[in-house]
């Protein structure tokens, strides 16, 4: 294989290719254009190669950098023009790059190049090789390849070489058009023997990646020495912008010369000559320490230097680094203001960043109606992003920094869509089905869904996927939806992968389901989404799925909570994780509420939501802030939270409290915004049934995607008659959705155990209301004990199964029904009640843990137990003397008749049974009055005391009364 030589021998390697050839390209320009001038000899190295460290200004032509228009041609018609072509031409070029007092405009340029390459004109070559270049470019108007590679063999049949090289380019390398070296070979043959350098290299790097096709060993050698002879040629005659084109040759392993420090000098003799792309590549250098140490202020003071020169680009260049350094002193400030003085040029990507700083994305406070005045403008060049055209839309969409409009959100996204935004057909989706704005659907939203579904975007599937889960504007089918959810996944959608990464934990048991929400969680927080880096932490701590590994999770919760746009996701959900912990103390109150408090710089309404909810209902080592909540519900509810809005309106607020909007306007917020439970809300509280069924109208039409939201609509409508067959659909479909949580399922069992909401269905509200307890809703535990004492499902030892359970989770309901069950009227006796065996171990259980009402629970039913078996006289004295120790009025009266009588395992005690009678009364519990007033006047285990005996009977009186 050849190498190549400068002076000794150099390998040639295959490494860095489109890096140097893309130099080459911006160099090429230089040489077909400029006269020739005096050459000055340059001192070499390596026999061949100039020396970086030659002071190149003094003998560089001067350039206009920043060169201003010649005539305002937005104002052309198309007509003839009388004014210099040569002027015309370079205006052109300064449209297209947005250079001088040019904004960038390649609509215009296109039509500026349409006739200078048509006119009788001796540049009319360049012009068809620059138009021919903009086709290939889909910002400058509607893309054509064909017409791009025509226009390329037009300029050479003009003599223009350029056109040859950079079809030789693309044919050699297959960059767009499909690979054909024998094409590349006949083009760039071309360009070279024109004395193009750039061709000379390509061709080079062409005969040496395939030797066959090179007429000799030497070619190789012979065509890089030719184009290194060339490019010196132009240094000398003062074509400094080849300073760059030498950087480039060492900056890579193309030709066995890779010096990143000799790279970066090349860069510095560039800089000191003017080059301003010398400027921003050597910045870069600095900033990553390639070929130069690594000095963030060196790199920020270098495009400080072009930019105060006035050179655009290199604004734009320092904005971006800044922002992408937000560390660094006064970045942001220092960032817009450089971006503020690109858009009085009227610079597109200035007007898109400073919406970007605008929203907040880089931390600043966000000012959302400058976000859409910077849109706007953006959107009015001929040619716009249309990631423009969608931000737009759904600004207008949501009614963020300016008033809601529909038909104007409408337009935006439709034009986004025109020009290929499958992200705009989503949105533009998401508008055309919210029932809260009336839309003319003269096109299907699922097709529109579908096509950007079809095309690769994974968040268009995942919409599908919710589309067929829940039957929005298409039947409802839950395995497509999974199908479609499972898709997403694949596709990289960062929600989906989450979801399926926790379905895979709960429905694959073992090690394969552990190991699958692994690899599912791990590629979600590759991919950026901060929920799932801190997932994948806890993962690497707690060894799920993996090998715990402290040093991994440690640096993913770093990422997590590393400075962005996202980070309030992260801390939201490590703040609930603290808040979820069963023993969770002030400790982790505190830890929540810091975490929360350092997320509200993020713009993020869950922080402010999550925060404000702790500061209302206080928690352990928290006092009530009732204020500072509200504050946050009303920051939250501005920024679109529909949530905060509702909070706002069960508070009750004010104007003054409430932002300047009382509770029933944020409530009316929420019902516009289609939230469901603000619908239901508004129904609830409606005084007349034609404003309620106004609402239920309202409710019905809104895209229903949860068991949850189902259930609490039939709920609601189940009570109005005329609405019995939507109930019945909308409890069918509950039914179908096979839905785990727990409170829905307790709702929908009581639905349907209840003969007054038109879908009694006695078999189907036990199923249900056994899976909500299964699913540990405490309330459905004692409710399915409950029902399993009844006929026709009475089964005893589930009963007894159900309410215990109940028991022990501190559920007094289902402790009053076991009693009943236990000692009742109705109840056996002891010794064949059935329930007993099982009973009493967990009444015991749940007395010792220190429940009140279990300890009282007990000691009734061991005080009659023990009258009926003296085997339990022992406990019973122990736990009756226990109840009544706690206060319990009752406890103590059972207790003093337990003396009186000498059961239950006390000894007989007049005195003792007075004590008890006197304690009971004492404490105020009415039904120990008029005993003990009687123990009194017959000086039962006392003396008598008649006096004493009135004043209680008396007292007796006054209760009965």
């Amino acid at each position: 294989m050849a190498t190549f030589k400068i002076g000794k021998a150099f390998l040639f390697s295959r490494h860095r290719k489109k890096v140097l050839s893309a130099g080459l390209l911006i160099a090429a320009a230089v040489f077909a254009v400029q006269p020739a001038q005096a050459q000055v000899a340059l001192p070499l190295q390596d026999g061949l190669m100039p020396s970086p460290d030659f002071d190149y200004a003094p003998i560089c032509k001067v350039r206009a950098q920043q060169r201003n228009l010649s005539y305002d041609w937005s104002k052309w018609d198309g007509g003839p023009v009388k004014s210099n072509l040569d002027d015309m031409l370079l205006d052109a070029q300064a449209y297209i790059g947005g250079t001088g007092n040019a904004p960038r405009d390649k609509v215009l340029a296109r039509r500026m190049l349409e006739y200078l390459k048509n006119a009788n004109y001796e540049l009319a070559g360049r012009a068809s090789h620059t138009l021919g270049r903009l086709m290939f470019d889909a910002t400058s108007g509607s893309p054509d390849l064909g017409r791009g590679l025509a226009l390329q063999d037009e300029a050479i049949a003009r003599g223009f070489m350029e056109g040859a090289t950079f079809l030789g380019r693309l044919y050699a390398t297959g960059e767009v058009v499909p690979q054909d070296k024998l094409k590349g070979e006949k083009y760039l043959k071309m360009g070279a023997q024109n004395g193009d350098p750039d061709a000379a290299l390509l061709l080079a790097r062409l005969y040496r990646n395939n030797p066959e096709l090179a007429p000799s060993e030497e070619a190789p050698q012979l065509l890089f020495n030719q184009a290194i002879d060339k490019l010196s040629q132009s240094l000398g005659a003062g074509e400094c912008d080849v300073l760059t084109l030498f950087s480039g040759i060492y900056a890579n392993e193309e030709f066995g010369l890779f010096n990143p420090q000799l790279s970066a000098k090349w860069l510095m003799a560039a800089a000191k000559a003017g080059n301003f792309v010398a400027v921003e590549r050597l910045s870069q250098r600095y900033m990553i320490g390639d070929g130069v140490p690594v000095d963030r202020n060196k790199a920020v003071e270098l495009l400080e230097t072009a930019a105060a020169r006035g050179h655009a680009g290199s604004r734009i260049s320092l904005a971006r680094l800044l922002l992408a350094n937000l560390d660094l002193k006064d970045a942001l400030p220092k960032a817009t203001q450089a971006l503020k003085q690109e858009a009085e040029r009227g610079n597109v990507r200035a007007f898109e960043l400073l919406a970007q700083i605008s929203h907040g994305d880089f931390g600043g406070k966000p000012n959302y109606a400058a976000m859409v005045g910077y849109l706007e403008q953006a959107a009015r060049n001929p040619v716009v992003d249309t990631d423009v055209l969608k931000q737009l839309g759904s600004a207008y969409a949501s009614g963020t920094g300016t008033a809601r409009n529909t038909e104007k959100a409408v337009d935006y996204l439709t034009r986004a869509v025109a020009l290929g935004s499958d992200t705009a057909a989503l949105e533009l989706y998401q508008l055309m089905v919210d029932s809260s704005h009336n839309i003319s659907k003269s096109v299907n939203p699922i097709a529109i869904l579908r096509r950007a579904a079809n095309n690769g975007l994974s968040e268009a599937m995942a919409t599908l996927s919710d589309a067929y889960s829940c039957g929005i504007g298409v039947e409802r089918n839950a395995d497509i939806g999974r199908r479609w959810q499972e898709r997403a996944a694949a596709g990289g959608n960062r929600p989906s992968l989450i979801a399926v990464a926790k379905q895979a934990l709960t429905e694959q048991a073992g090690d394969d389901g552990k190991l699958m929400y692994f690899r599912n969680i791990r590629r979600a927080a590759a991919l950026g989404d901060r929920r799932a880096m801190v997932l994948l932490s806890l993962a690497y701590r707690d060894g799920v799925g993996t090998n715990i590994d402290t040093r991994e999770a440690g640096q993913w919760y770093e990422k997590a909570l590393a400075a962005g746009q996202a980070r309030g996701q992260a801390l939201v959900l490590l703040a609930r994780l603290q808040l979820s912990s069963e023993n969770a103390d002030k400790t982790n109150v505190k830890a929540a509420v810091d975490l929360l408090k350092d997320g509200l710089s993020s713009g993020d309404t869950s922080v402010r939501y999550d925060l404000a909810k702790l500061y209302l209902k206080g928690a352990a080592g928290l006092a009530p802030q009732p204020d500072e909540g509200i504050k946050l519900l009303v920051e939250a509810a501005r920024l679109g939270h529909t949530a905060s809005m509702i909070q706002l309106a069960d508070l009750g607020v004010d104007a003054k409290k409430g932002g300047g909007r009382t509770a029933d306007v944020w409530l009316g917020q929420a019902v516009d915004d289609g939230d469901i439970r603000a619908i239901l809300k508004t129904a609830e509280r409606a005084g007349d049934q034609k404003s309620r069924r106004t609402m239920f109208d309202l409710a019905l039409k809104q895209p229903l995607c949860s068991a949850k939201d189902e259930v609490a609509l039939a709920d609601a409508i189940s009570r109005d008659a005329n609405y019995a067959r939507q109930t019945r659909e909308l409890v069918d479909r509950a039914l179908a959705s096979e839905t785990d949580d727990a409170s829905t399922l307790y709702q929908l069992a009581n639905l349907l155990n209840d003969n007054k909401r038109g879908v009694l269905n006695p078999e189907l509200a036990l199923t249900t209301m056994v899976k909500s307890a299964e699913a540990g809703k405490v309330e459905a535990m004692r409710e399915s004990g409950r029902m399993f004492l009844l006929s026709p499902h009475a089964d005893p030892g589930k009963a007894t199964q159900w309410l215990l359970a109940a028991v022990r989770a501190g559920d007094d309901g289902a402790l009053k029904t076991l009693v009943e069950q236990l000692v009742g009227d109705e109840a056996p006796e002891t010794s064949t009640n059935p329930i007993v065996v099982e009973a009493l171990p967990a009444l015991e259980d749940a007395a010792k843990g220190g429940s009140g009402n279990a300890i009282q629970a007990l000691a009734r039913v061991l005080s009659i137990m023990a009258k009926e078996d003296g085997a339990y006289s022992d406990k019973a004295r122990v736990w009756m003397t226990k109840a009544a120790e706690t206060g319990d009025g009752a406890a103590m009266v059972m207790v003093a008749d337990a003396f009186a009588t000498g059961t239950s395992g006390f000894p007989l005690s007049a005195a003792d049974s007075t004590g008890w009678l006197a304690r009971a009364a004492i404490s105020g519990y009415p039904k120990a009055f008029e005993p003990y007033a009687i123990a009194l006047q017959i000086g039962y285990g006392v003396p008598p005391d008649p006096q004493e005996a009135e004043r209680w009977l008396g007292k007796a009186a006054t209760i009965t009364q």
